[in-house]
């Protein structure tokens, strides 16, 4: 690869019927270099004449250029055909050039190559150490309407040309070496600048979209990155190819590992310095930078490469706020250096929430003496029937035989209510952090002395996620929260007195079954009494 930088030869190869033996390069008469697709606006392209002739012939019977001299858009013919007997050929020890003694036979032996072979590309570099006076006046680049930019130099001669591209290799563009493709008496140049493109989603999340989700404490998030690789127009202007992925974890993710690489067409890639990747991690600025190198991108040309990894939630993150995870490509791109450039950097976001439950009595003031336990609603697999007894797997993959509170699901599947923590108790402000979206139950689990317990709360926390993947609306479902920046508050009052029995039970109930039948045994014996003396007193009359 040449060392210089900031350069990009374009070797003008027009596409015209051969007559002499000689292709002729751009049409008669003054004329224009067109250059089209390019991908901004920030370049800058010259034009030098390295061959000029007579033109002759048509846009449908095909141009030839006659009588080839050296152009004008060199220091000197002398300078040029050193440079060009200096090329050497595509097993990088013969000289092509080696016996020409002139433009016209220099011409000649260039013809015999296809375009972007390895004496094409030498001769345009070669010619870029030589170039001398300008051709033409380059516009600034135009809108196309397809989000890409035109160029024209205008004001060229028939001939042969090369055309420098001095954009700045560190930008997020790249610079190339093309074929120039000519219609009629304008030279069109398809500029093929492709660079790589990268996405970044969140898969395998029960919340959210592809580019926002929300996870518990140590919850683990599944994220994906994927990267264009240039095709095999660009890959040939490259000896090496640099294409690395950078990958940036916020503060409060804590990378997983997993990782794994894999191309569309080549599948699955192997680790390693002698293999197809490398992975580096590096801790900045609180943050983890993830780097995935690929070490043989040109063999990838044209497909899409796919890296996978996990991360977890820390307990640290703060609710509502955004944990962001972003990606980065750095790719080459300039062939004629060691330039690099960066693509945009598309992020994905990880949120977690929190309850915070204040104890009031009566009189709306601190109650102390309550404890609060939180649960949340877990799948739960049916594993085995063992004495009439069902087993089920939570997600920690442990078992239990309760399923008290479940909600039945399928045939095999229940949500159970799993404990998130510890009670909390010895405060009147109970605060749960770290929770992401999903079906909750508050219960006091503690009750004051003195005061009757408190009903449980059950709800559901959802989020609504905007397209870029941040949180546009947080709710939940009972009513008893308000909800603000990914808190959710409620106060729970305890009332005095002795907690009477729950429905069903036996309790004081008895005493009301049994105070009632001795009144009504009361109030029948002085019926039976009554009847009896108003007897007598008939009798004795």
């Amino acid at each position: 690869m040449c060392t210089r930088k900031n350069f990009v030869a374009f070797l003008l190869a027009l596409l015209l019927t051969m007559a002499s033996g000689v292709t002729a390069f751009a049409a008669s008469g003054s004329s224009s270099i067109v250059i089209n697709y390019v991908a901004s606006e920030s370049h800058t392209f010259t034009a030098y004449q390295i061959f000029s002739g007579e033109l002759s012939g048509d846009e449908q019977s095909g141009y030839e250029l006659t009588k080839v001299v050296w152009g004008d858009g060199v220091t000197s013919g002398d300078a040029a055909l050193v440079a060009a007997q200096a090329v050497t050929g595509d097993n990088g020890v013969t000289y092509p050039f080696k016996d020409c003694s002139s433009a016209a036979e220099v011409a000649a032996v260039l013809d015999d190559y296809e375009d972007d072979t390895a004496v094409v590309k030498a001769f345009a570099e070669a010619m870029e150490a030589v170039k001398g006076t300008v051709s033409g006046l380059t516009s600034a680049g135009t809108s196309d309407g397809r989000g890409t930019y035109t160029y024209t130099i205008s004001g060229v001669a028939a001939g042969y040309y090369l055309v420098t591209d001095s954009t700045t290799a560190s930008t997020s563009d790249a610079v190339s070496a093309y074929i120039l493709y000519v219609a009629g008496n304008t030279a069109h140049i398809r500029f093929k600048n492709e660079v790589p493109t990268p996405t970044k989603i969140i898969v395998d999340s029960a919340y959210g979209n592809d580019y926002g989700t929300s996870a518990d404490a140590n919850g683990t998030v599944t994220f994906e990155i994927t990267g264009t690789v240039p095709g095999a127009d660009t890959m040939s202007n490259y000896d090496t190819y640099t294409y690395i992925f950078h990958d940036t974890l916020s503060a409060n993710l804590e990378y997983a590992d997993s990782l794994t690489v894999s191309a569309s067409t080549s599948g699955t890639l192997a680790e390693g310095t002698n293999s197809d990747y490398t992975v580096g991690t590096e801790a900045q600025n609180g943050q983890t930078l993830l780097t995935i190198t690929i070490l043989n991108a040109k063999d990838l040309a044209g497909q899409t490469i796919t890296v996978r990894y996990q991360a977890k939630l820390k307990a640290s993150a703060s609710a509502g706020t955004a944990e962001t995870n972003k990606v980065y490509i750095e790719y080459s791109n300039d062939p004629n250096g060691d330039g690099t450039g960066k693509t945009a950097e598309p992020k994905v976001y990880v949120y977690t929430f929190r309850i915070v439950a204040n104890k009031v009595d009566e009189k709306k003031e601190a109650l102390e003496g309550a404890g609060f336990t939180l649960y949340k609603a877990v799948k739960a697999n049916i594993t085995a029937f063992e004495d009439g007894e069902t087993y089920y797997t939570l997600a920690d993959g442990s078992l239990t035989k309760v399923a008290s509170g479940s909600a039945y699901d399928s045939g095999s599947t229940y949500y159970i209510y799993s404990q998130v923590g510890s009670e909390v108790t010895r405060v009147t402000t109970f605060t749960f952090e770290d929770l992401g979206e999903g079906y909750y139950k508050l219960a006091e689990t503690t009750v004051p002395q003195g005061y009757k317990q408190a009903g449980d709360i059950e709800f559901q926390i959802t989020a609504t996620y905007g397209e870029d993947g941040q949180i546009s609306a947080l709710t939940e479902t009972s009513g008893y929260f308000t909800v603000n920046e990914g808190t959710l508050t409620t106060t729970i009052m305890n009332v005095a007195g002795a907690t009477l029995p729950s429905s069903g039970g036996m309790g004081t109930t008895i005493f009301y079954i049994v105070g009632g039948i001795l009144v009504a045994a009361a109030l029948l014996l002085l019926i039976v009494r009554k009847c009896r003396r108003d007897s007598l007193a008939r009798k004795n009359r």
